[in-house]
């Protein structure tokens, strides 16, 4: 048991970014049962760093809450559900969108010739201390120490929706700390630097390799070494990303185009980019969206209500709107569509952009706005910057001295003494700030109207929600709109104010959906598949419409022409673009170790029943109870009835497809085995009724002789209905599945039942003279043997007979219908003469022939029953009687 308990306790140490501390906390025999009991004093016992310290504290601090999977119900308001589940402790490959981190010493050798061993071992131990440190800050997770370098992975074991974004601000952080170590006298005479690469793509991870304290989370897939290659290109003190990186952050960066370069090991040049700073930016949504804006669809309703909202804070009347929705819902957009709208109305505007990594900032957006508005730079001295800080009062109408050093504590200006910081309380200092930026509202209020949009209210940090509520408190009286976005789960206790109008934004629908569609076509039409392809799997979600088209328009898989585009190759599938990977996989890594059954559902498909997932988890009723309502809680999944007769439906299709995409191959193929096995034994009326369901887990399982069998069954059942489109899709994916099964007679023999069964739907949908009924009864014909029935070699040659005769081909259609009557006098069978004869006599029709034509068909007809031969209507395509 220890053994088990110790690996639970280094993949805690792993999540936090602190493997470092794997061999210490294991020789001091801490295990899961002891980490609750362990305190400050213990910790700076052990010798672990200040920082290291802190974080481990704060996660101590949230093991007792993180024991059990949490009851939705009983979850607090505000609390998004899925947060608060442990840690999921995996130890099987998954696949993930990751963004890796290669980051080391440069010239490592070089200071081993110029330091004692043990002052190296302070020098690399403190770099790798404030990396490890860096990368936990953000998520990341230090994936192995090497020597004196660092490989962390940032969308694992948890996505983010930016992990790429975190990842090259943790790379900038650590140049930063090696500026600052630089500047440490503890040393004087060593001079240290870093370079970093970082590369964003799909690999395999997690799996435990290696033996004990060698043991570590693998990676395979393209991604690490590319990484690699980029740190290795990488000058010291260089930041350097790949293309993929790039493009998921956007224009947060300020970056230099470093061209292509032959890296060892890929085939073609490789693009790369030097990260150089943080990109100053109102918000996250220009920094993403902003450069790819059309017109905003189907959102009349909601900016009519902001536009009367605004006409009453212009009036003296302060109005607050909450604007609440799922990411990509179309938030930030309508915020800029009312920009927008009033760009001709004499107004100010006032920006907070919430922060994901400054959640824990005081603050952070009010000082980034004030920073913005005065313009400062990072090159800026404390001088400049009060010099700017001060013509930024002068226009603002901020004449108190005691204010201005207020502002200018909170923007950390030092070095003069125009300003001496307040002589009070730390209290009382954040109560006075407090107090001067809502008078300073109220100043630029009195001198204009302003709209002041707070983005991403739910990474809101304590200081500045208490900032708000202070600002909506007093709102009335100042000429403000104050419009707050926010994600689901975030609910503050001013919702319920009078003046303060809460609003929910629903999903598109499919009319505006199309338009949106049009609108990124840029007019131009798609094909109706790739349409229909878009519009199923984005959901009525703007963001996901509009990555979708993008990413179909930037591939190969269209042609564009004057006024429209059109398919290349027949439309397989829509895969979710890189800028949703991490989106998707945040949501379905909140459910933490309980995923695994909404990754099943998905397997199972967009809908999915309680007793099918009962029949396939080997979990305890109890607990599967309690992960859908989780799910549910969650917003993945809407449920229909109630347990044990429930079904459930995924919110979004490509939520599903997230969950799904996650499992390694050799899982899904496992996964859909028991969906299958599970299916025939609790559902077999199923089997009769949806044979397709059947195939498709079959195949999906890499077990294609089931999956031909199943699909046969859904082509014959829908040639019954006259389904003649459904029944050639059937066929033609049982035929393809047929070249996975070895050569052999028995596989022949299932092929030409195949194709000759295939020849009536296809004869529907194609006609009698199209090549593919040629290739078809060529193919049949082919594979005739001579133990073969007399009916499959009589259908083989008819096909082609019916081919030749309607292409005009006479003397090969008389040929084979010459060939058809001796092979039915020769089994002396009424059918195939009644059939031989009609053919030959039909023939001999076009050919002129025409007393050959009566003397055949006659025979036919002495020969033919209606009743006794109905069913050749549907063996034949048609009644030749």
């Amino acid at each position: 048991m220890a053994v088990m308990m110790n690996d639970r306790v280094s993949a805690w140490l792993d999540s936090l970014g602190l493997s470092v501390y794997h061999e210490l906390f294991e020789h001091n025999a801490i295990t899961w049962d002891v980490l609750p009991e362990l305190n400050e004093g213990d910790l700076e016992a052990l010798g672990i760093l200040l920082g290291h310290r802190k974080i481990l504290l704060r996660a101590i601090a949230q093991l007792s809450q993180n024991t059990t999977i949490v009851d939705p119900g009983s979850m607090p308001t505000g609390v998004v559900p899925g947060e608060q589940l442990p840690p999921f402790e995996r130890n099987q490959a998954e696949r993930r969108q990751l963004t890796v981190m290669f980051c080391d010493l440069v010239d490592s050798t070089a200071l081993s010739c110029r330091l004692d061993p043990e002052d190296l071992q302070d020098v690399v131990r403190r770099f790798l201390g404030a990396c490890s440190q860096v990368i936990g800050q953000l998520d990341g997770y230090v994936a192995k120490y090497m020597g004196d370098g660092i490989l962390a992975y940032f969308g694992y074991p948890h996505a983010h929706e930016n992990d790429a974004e975190r990842a090259v601000h943790a790379g900038l952080s650590i140049l930063d700390a090696v500026k600052a170590f630089n500047l440490d006298d503890s040393h004087p005479q060593l001079r240290i630097a870093a370079r970093i690469g970082i590369a964003t793509g799909t690999v395999v991870v997690g799996e435990l390799i290696g033996q004990d304290i060698a043991k570590e989370r693998s990676v395979f897939g393209e991604t690490p070494n590319l990484a690699a290659r980029l740190q290795a290109l990488a000058k010291p003190g260089q930041l350097i990303i790949d293309l993929a990186t790039k493009r998921l952050v956007g224009n947060e960066f300020e970056l230099s185009d470093l061209g292509a370069s032959l890296l060892k090991g890929f085939d073609t040049p490789i693009q790369a980019w030097q990260v150089l700073s943080i990109k100053p930016s109102a918000s996250r949504f220009e920094s993403y969206r902003s450069d790819r804006l059309g017109k905003l669809v189907g959102r009349e309703q909601e900016i009519s209500l902001l536009l009367d909202r605004w006409r009453e804070a212009v009036g003296g009347e302060g109005q607050v709107v909450l604007l609440n929705g799922e990411a990509g819902i179309g938030k930030s957009r309508i915020a800029r569509s009312l920009c927008d709208h009033l760009a001709d109305e004499r107004h100010q505007m006032i920006q907070f952009q919430c922060s994901p990594y400054h959640t824990n900032t005081a603050l952070y957006p009010a000082i980034n706005f004030l920073r913005q508005t005065a313009g400062f730079t990072n090159q800026d001295s404390a001088e400049t910057q009060l010099n700017k800080l001060d013509a930024m009062a002068a226009e603002s109408g901020i004449d108190n001295p005691e204010t201005i050093s207020l502002l200018a504590d909170l923007l950390s200006i030092r070095g003069d003494h125009r300003y001496p910081s307040l002589n009070v309380s730390s209290e009382k200092r954040k109560d006075m700030t407090l107090d001067a930026l809502v008078q300073h509202l109220q100043r630029l209020a009195d001198h204009r109207p302003q709209l002041f949009i707070v983005e991403d209210a739910h990474w809101l940090d304590p200081t500045t929600l208490e900032l708000i509520t202070r600002i909506i408190s007093r709102i009335r009286q100042m000429r403000v709109l104050l419009l707050i976005t926010s994600r689901p789960g975030f609910k503050p206790a001013w919702a319920e104010y009078s003046y303060v109008t809460s609003l929910t934004l629903c999903r598109l629908p499919r009319r505006h959906s199309a338009e949106l569609v049009a609108m990124m076509a840029g007019g131009k039409i798609l094909p109706p598949e790739v349409q229909q392809a878009i519009l199923a799997k984005a959901d009525g979600i703007p963001l996901y419409i509009e990555t979708l088209t993008e990413n179909v328009l930037g591939s190969e898989l269209l042609t564009e022409r004057n006024d429209s585009f059109i398919l290349k190759d027949p439309l397989k599938e829509l895969p979710i673009p890189d800028s949703l990977q991490a989106l998707l996989m945040e949501r379905v890594d909140r459910l933490g170790a309980a995923r695994e059954i909404v990754q099943t559902g998905a397997a199972i498909g967009r809908e999915f029943t309680y007793g099918l997932l009962q029949a396939i988890m080997e979990v305890p009723d109890s607990e599967l109870k309690n992960a859908l309502d989780l799910f549910v809680a969650s917003g993945l999944v809407l449920q229909e009835g109630e347990i044990p007769l429930a079904t459930y439906y995924f919110k979004h299709a490509l939520v599903q497809e997230a969950a799904y995409n996650m499992l390694p191959k050799k899982s899904r193929r496992a996964l859909h085995a028991r969906i299958a096995k599970a299916l025939e034994r609790q559902f077999p009326d199923q089997v009769s009724t949806e044979p397709e369901l059947f195939a498709y887990h079959y195949e999906q399982a890499g077990l294609a002789g089931l999956a031909v069998e199943y699909y046969h069954r859904a082509a014959r059942r829908d040639v019954k209905r006259s389904a003649s489109i459904e029944a050639l899709n059937h066929f033609n994916r049982a035929l393809e599945l047929l070249k996975e099964l070895p050569q052999d007679p028995e596989r022949n023999v299932l092929e030409l039942e195949l194709l000759l069964a295939r020849g009536v739907p296809l004869l529907s949908v194609k006609g009698y003279a199209s090549d593919e009924m040629e290739r078809n009864y060529r193919r049949a014909k082919d594979l005739l043997q001579k133990n073969s029935s007399p009916v499959h070699q009589f259908s083989a040659i008819r096909g082609l007979w019916i081919f030749h005769l309607v292409r005009g081909q006479l003397a090969n259609a008389h040929s084979l219908a010459e060939e058809l009557l001796a092979l039915a006098h020769r089994e002396q069978n009424p059918e195939l003469l009644i059939e031989a004869r009609h053919a030959l006599g039909a023939t001999c029709f076009y050919l002129g022939r025409f007393d050959e034509t009566r003397t055949q068909l006659l025979a036919a007809k002495s020969l033919d029953d209606s009743n006794q031969h109905y069913s050749r209507a549907f063996f034949y395509g048609q009644d030749p009687g």
